[in-house]
């Protein structure tokens, strides 16, 4: 039986079913029937138009692939096994319930940055979300347990801290070189968002020890923010429910 079968929790056998049956039955359609049908999942400047609200849901599950050509299938399948290794690895270090909170917040938050990109900042392009959800992972599971490794292509060993950091250089800053800039939102959002939720909600640090002391001020700064509303604002929030509320008639 394949380790697939054996070590995959059903959770992530799903997502990665589902991404699978997106990505590619959207090209198969488009270029069966020679449609944008695969544009109209993805998320552009048509959410504003139609609106397209089902676009950040689906584009959350789907991967870039220009095609069926042998070079557009090979990186789709190592896409699937980055996907596959994270999420299996992740879902055992965080459990059930924090690796989907991780998965479908990074979604959301990306999608909200990208859509604000292109409302208010007049970014152009076509964008799938997938990828800078894999780099939210990939943050995550290098913060765990920053001295394991990675091997890639199951051959060359990197440790987690290099993995990340050819991860963030591949992804954020190619596509700051390419002009890209909807993707370097999506990129950078997926980032620096669970990065902030490992270390002020989960308490991690990161691989570079250079930012230990950075990470220490960001957690009490939340926590400093957390007490300030919860011992401050929320009293003064029922207070003002309580003078609102009709007063019962004798």
């Amino acid at each position: 039986m394949s380790p697939f079968k054996f070590f995959t929790p059903i959770v992530v056998k799903r997502l990665i079913q589902l991404t699978l049956f997106l990505t590619l039955g959207s090209i198969i359609v488009e270029g069966a029937f020679a449609l944008t049908f695969r544009d109209q999942l993805l998320i552009n400047n048509s959410f504003f138009d139609l609106p397209a609200l089902w676009q950040p849901i689906t584009a959350s599950f789907i991967l870039p692939c220009s095609g069926l050509t042998f070079g557009a299938l090979l990186d789709l399948a190592f896409m699937i096994i980055l996907l596959w290794l994270f999420s299996s690895q992740l879902h055992d270090f965080l459990g059930n319930r924090r690796f989907l909170f991780l998965f479908f917040s990074t979604a959301a938050i990306t999608a909200i940055t990208t859509l604000i990109g292109i409302k208010w900042f007049s970014l152009s392009g076509t964008i799938a979300l997938t990828p800078a959800i894999i780099l939210s992972l990939a943050t995550v599971w290098s913060m765990c347990a920053p001295p394991q490794s990675f091997f890639f292509f199951f051959f060359f060993p990197f440790s987690a801290k290099w993995f990340l950091a050819i991860a963030l250089l591949g992804t954020i800053g190619s596509s700051i070189a390419g002009g890209n800039w909807l993707n370097v939102v999506a990129y950078s959002t997926g980032f620096l968002w669970s990065y902030f939720v490992a270390v002020t909600q989960w308490y991690f640090r990161g691989p570079f020890t250079t930012l230990w002391r950075f990470e220490a001020k960001l957690k009490r700064l939340f926590h400093t923010i957390t007490l300030f509303f919860q011992w401050k604002i929320m009293p003064l929030f029922r207070k003002l429910l309580r003078k609102k509320a009709p007063t019962e008639i004798a």
